[in-house]
């Protein structure tokens, strides 16, 4: 069943002209028949993602001029929007008829376009298929591959070994040393702690993720044949006041920002106003190599805390392909995606942020030209680490294992309103953590039923 946002999709037939035209030339000694073909077809195709860092877009815009060179045939239109205009922008295409060729997302993000029946599964498996993606990197729905994944973006912590060093503390293992080590090297006048988003803003919903889930906190739990929300329901309850007093203590020893965006985070950590901050991948290590080398062997990565769930978020980032109304658009869009899973297509993206993005295929670790890249090369040991993480990350899609359906609610439900961050913002302005929980719970019942999808 295909679902639209406000009209059923109008299903329409192509015609598709094969033939040759037999033109007759006259010749001395009799008539020729020359078999003409139509002129080839330009396949016009759509790239689109949320994605818009002039890195990443300078490496995709590589990917596919180097595949354009042997496929003249296909011409390729681009558009980079904002995170935040991700999702609109879908709706609106598909509204109008127009959905994009090829989407580069994460899977949680293509979760409800999916379960919708927007999405190509049949396409998206046959590049699936051809890539040799390892089982277990592969994103399903009712038994089909709904994103060609290629690396993961996973949420972890950073510090700074100088600092550690000089107050004689550890990378922290659980939720009491994270406490303790803010507490001893906190320096109110100075460089803080830590760098703790607790505000109704887009970044809290992705860094503060994996201390719900580390503690057990389910949102959402599938019971009797439905996904339901459970927030408020025991053992839940108990353990995600927990969470809100533990984040609420944390933030004491961070440092202030106007609003705590990606920007600010990153700032905070290299011009060191913190000795502690949270971010997706490696692009901390990055912004730090070009803003302030000198501590750029300063610095160590650490896995969140997690007091009874080993767990952190990471989510699948590919490619997906949306149902076409032309079958050639549909067959020029799985030939690229495919190019874009090859070694050709895989290593500029990866190169472009360095270790911000962590292949799926481990095998990259070892290649040569992976290797050669100075960032990757002077911070080899960061691998291990990264490994590590890899297998225990989950999303907001798979939080509670693959033996769940696809959940296609709890990544909408948590970042309405950066639903995370405002119970934490409420939280730090006074409000006990009961309420907020009991609230947050309900305001999210609310919004359930709304985006209730028929399958």
């Amino acid at each position: 069943m295909t679902d639209s946002p406000d009209k059923k999709m109008s299903r329409r037939s192509y015609l598709k002209y094969i033939g040759a035209g037999a033109v007759v030339v006259a010749a001395a000694g009799g008539a020729y028949y020359l078999t003409r073909p139509p002129p080839p077809k330009t396949v016009p195709l759509h790239f689109f993602t949320g994605e818009s860092d002039p890195d990443s877009i300078k490496a995709w815009q590589s990917i596919y001029n180097e595949y354009l060179k042997t496929h003249p045939n296909v011409a390729v239109t681009d558009e980079y929007v904002a995170w935040e205009e991700e999702d609109p922008r879908i709706i609106n295409l598909v509204s109008a008829g127009t959905p994009p060729s090829i989407w580069y997302c994460g899977d949680a993000v293509a979760a409800e376009p999916t379960v919708r029946g927007w999405i190509d599964q049949d396409a998206v498996g046959e590049v699936v298929a051809a890539a040799g993606i390892p089982e277990q990197n592969r994103r399903k729905y009712q038994g089909k591959d709904f994103i060609a994944p290629f690396m993961y973006e996973i949420v972890y912590m950073w510090y700074r070994t100088d600092v550690f060093e000089k107050y004689g503390v550890q990378a922290p293992k659980t939720w009491k040393d994270l406490l303790d080590v803010c507490e001893t090297i906190d320096n109110p006048t100075g460089m803080r702690a830590n760098a703790i988003v607790c505000g109704a803003i887009e970044a809290s919903m992705e860094y503060s993720a994996p201390f719900w889930w580390g503690n057990g906190v389910r949102f959402m739990d599938y019971k009797d044949g439905d996904w339901q929300v459970t927030l408020d329901e025991e053992p839940y309850m108990s353990r995600a006041v927990e969470t809100l007093e533990y984040l609420y203590e944390l933030h004491k020893y961070s440092a202030a920002a106007p609003d705590w965006s990606y920007s600010e985070l990153l700032d905070a950590f290299s011009t060191e106003k913190v000795a502690i901050t949270y971010y997706i991948g490696a692009r901390v290590l990055n912004v730090v190599i070009d803003r302030n080398p000198a501590i750029e062997f300063k610095m160590a990565p650490f896995q969140i805390p997690c007091p009874r769930e080993n767990v952190t978020l990471g989510g699948i980032q590919g490619y997906t392909l949306f149902k076409q109304k032309d079958p050639e658009v549909t067959a020029a869009a799985k030939d690229l995606t495919e190019y874009m899973l090859t070694p050709a297509g895989v290593m500029p993206f990866l190169l472009s942020v360095p270790y911000h993005e962590i292949p799926a295929d481990p095998k990259i670790y070892e290649d040569p030209t992976y290797l050669a890249n100075p960032r990757i090369s002077n911070h080899k040991d960061i691998i291990p680490f990264l490994k590590e993480m890899t297998a225990i990350c989950r999303n907001w899609t798979t939080v509670l294992g693959p033996d769940k359906p696809l959940n296609p609610y709890l990544y909408n439900l948590c970042s309405e309103g950066n639903r995370l961050g405002a119970m934490q913002e409420k939280r730090v302005a006074g409000q006990e953590s009961e309420t907020i929980v009991k609230n947050a719970a309900q305001e999210m019942r609310d919004q359930l039923a709304e985006l209730k999808i028929e399958t």
